[in-house]
């Protein structure tokens, strides 16, 4: 967190996905800084009957992950011109920094099951996860930037190995000319 928290405050972050089972993260806590940003949700059914059949987005990814982000993710549409008007060039790097975008702007679609996620900038999963979906992200233009040392005990396979964050290379690249 210390790491995105640094490159968020740099101008090097525009939103971050974390995809990893729910509540791995200390979040907003320790960003401290006006960034978007998601995790798989894990929330429990209102009603006891209701769990059979209730949907837990973080168990759908990881029993298929690939096919979550296919049904899932969504592009970012180009900005509009009231949006372009928004646009934030950072001083340092001379780079227009696409609108944070909220979870209360509404998605020109949505997903199978009725949630949206653009592709964020930046990604962050445990290394099991890693082994797993790397080469699609690779595909998409990311980039490993950043491992770090999680734990010795690791009694849930899915938070083996490192944290690891990757980034969105044409993030970096300007929006105009």
């Amino acid at each position: 967190m210390k790491f995105l928290r640094r490159e968020a405050q740099n101008g090097n972050v525009s939103d971050i996905g974390f995809l990893m089972p729910c509540h791995n993260t200390p979040f907003y806590s320790h960003i401290h800084t006006s960034v978007y940003m998601w995790f798989l949700t894990c929330d429990p059914p209102l009603k006891k009957s209701e769990l059979e059949s209730h949907y837990w987005e973080a168990q759908d990814f990881e029993t298929d992950p690939i096919m979550f982000l296919n049904k899932n993710m969504f592009e970012k549409p180009p900005p509009s011109e009231l949006e372009k008007l928004a646009m934030v060039r950072d001083p340092y790097s001379n780079v227009l920094h696409y609108p944070v975008i909220t979870p209360f702007d509404t998605p020109p679609h949505t997903s199978v099951n009725g949630s949206f996620k653009y592709w964020p900038s930046h990604v962050v999963m445990f290394g099991a996860m890693e082994a797993r979906i790397s080469g699609y992200l690779i595909k998409r233009d990311y980039k490993k930037c950043a491992s770090f040392f999680n734990t010795i005990w690791d009694s849930d396979q899915r938070i083996k190995g490192d944290v690891v964050v990757y980034f969105f290379e044409l993030f970096f690249s300007p929006l105009f000319t």
